[in-house]
């Protein structure tokens, strides 16, 4: 799956696996729905979907180091996930969609748009 959406958030944090301990890079990225979508329309949900994309540290990826050195808070992003999708809740009635990501980029889209 692909998200899409506006970085709110950066974190990384130390986890311990059966394998040792890695490095855990969350990003939170909120759609508002405001971006245009297939025909040049807004998207039609009101609220906005709320992602967290979790990078998990490997043999062969160090997350943590290449996603702090490229994104800041406020950038728009598109985030290829896995398709399984885990539903957190929070106090406020809120929900947060938890995927895990397989690669991230800036959104090309902002700068696409046409001014008149």
């Amino acid at each position: 799956m692909i998200v899409r959406g506006s970085l709110i958030h950066l974190h990384t944090t130390t986890i311990t696996t059966k394998r040792g301990s890695t490095q855990l890079t969350t990003l939170r990225v909120v759609d508002d729905h405001s971006r245009p979508q297939h025909g040049g329309q807004p998207g039609a949900r009101h609220s906005p979907t709320r992602y967290e994309v979790q990078f998990v540290d490997s043999k062969l990826f160090q997350w943590s180091t290449a996603i702090q050195a490229r994104f800041t808070v406020g950038d728009d992003l598109l985030v290829y996930a896995e398709d399984a999708i885990r539903v957190q809740g929070d106090k406020d009635g809120a929900s947060t969609l938890v995927v895990y990501g397989i690669d991230v980029g800036h959104a090309t889209q902002p700068f696409a748009r046409r001014v008149e």
